[in-house]
């Protein structure tokens, strides 16, 4: 008798650990996705973070000087077609004085963001359009930084030697170019249709630290005949 309940009961406690064995078998996977999701939104959540501190900082540190130096840009070519000497001369080398300010902050704002996309994280958790849309981004305004950084050396130069001041202008037009066509191509990437992102949903994007103002930046594309009616450059990346 006794050993009959005996072999009940351990009947009984292996039906249980059966039962216990196949809820952990179907629990545990929910467990792993569900915690999956909660780490995948969590790092994309630091992740916009730091890229909005990015961004900040090159709305807040390097855009003034781009408007500063555009504007100075502006007014001397006003002073050409006024034929004022003075004012021209007086311009350019406040323009220059500019440059060199721009081309130290945006190569500080570019180590940063380098690091920042070169991260694994970044990698990993980041969508693809927008991984394409920041080394689109990093191109335009390397180039920009670089095309600044010829006209300076142009500029210095030139009065040593003529031949070297034109090559050092040519190779700062060539980049010009290569900003002007990744910034067609950031453009295209934000406007090019996509597919849905459930993260999206679930993540808060920083509200901007950047006055509005900062975002006013002239339209000298014309070196010549530049058009002063600010451009906006508030994008997501910017």
């Amino acid at each position: 008798m006794t050993h009959a309940r005996d072999s009940k009961m351990t009947k009984t406690i292996k039906i249980k650990s059966k039962k216990k064995l196949i809820i952990s078998i179907l629990v545990f996977p929910i467990i792993l996705i569900f915690g999956y999701f909660a780490f995948t939104l969590f790092m994309y959540q630091y992740l916009v973070n730091r890229g909005s501190v990015l961004a900040d900082n090159q709305c807040l540190k390097v855009n003034p000087l781009i408007i500063e130096r555009k504007n100075s840009y502006i007014r001397e070519i006003e002073a050409a077609k006024a034929n004022n000497s003075d004012e021209y001369f007086k311009e350019m080398d406040n323009y220059y004085a500019i440059s060199r300010k721009f081309v130290t902050a945006q190569t500080a704002w570019l180590d940063a963001q380098k690091a920042y996309m070169d991260r694994w994280d970044f990698q990993y958790f980041i969508p693809e359009y927008m991984k394409e849309a920041a080394r689109t981004q990093f191109v335009a305004r390397d180039a920009d930084r670089k095309s600044t950084q010829y006209l300076i050396d142009s500029y210095e130069i030139y009065q040593l030697n003529e031949a070297i001041a034109q090559d050092l202008g040519n190779k700062a037009m060539e980049q010009i170019k290569i900003r002007n066509d990744a910034e067609k191509k950031y453009d295209e990437i934000f406007d090019a249709p996509r597919k849905l992102d459930w993260r999206t949903r679930f993540i808060k994007v920083p509200a901007s630290k950047c006055p509005d103002e900062n975002f006013d930046i002239p339209n000298v594309d014309d070196f010549l005949y530049p058009n002063t009616a600010p451009k906006n450059t508030n994008s997501p990346l910017s």
